[in-house]
């Protein structure tokens, strides 16, 4: 399962959409991440309590990929948005931080 943080918000600014750490993740995430318009609706998506597959079903639904090209995007995004920090890895208890920033 795909969790986001909560200190992480998804704003447009002058056409732009931007994944924006609030200030409780400046010390382990970039104050912002332009993001493709496909990864905003991903980020919205996993938002309103989608999982893996249903996000691939909407990719594929709503975008007309195929499913390889969904997961393939979907795995692009969940690999981008880790190395930034902006999802919680599955493993922490902690919900709502990245790793190293419990208190």
């Amino acid at each position: 399962m795909i969790s986001l943080r909560d200190d992480i918000v998804l704003e447009k600014v002058d056409g732009i959409r931007l994944l924006v750490a609030l200030r409780p993740a400046w010390e382990t995430c970039p104050f912002a991440m332009p993001v493709i318009p496909v990864y905003a609706d991903i980020w919205q998506a996993i938002k309103d309590g989608c999982d893996e597959e249903a996000v691939i079903a909407m990719l594929t639904e709503r975008k007309g990929f195929s499913a390889e090209k969904a997961e393939h995007v979907l795995t692009s995004f969940i690999a981008s948005a880790r190395k930034n920090h902006y999802l919680i890895d599955d493993s922490d208890a902690n919900a709502g931080t990245a790793p190293g920033t419990e208190a």
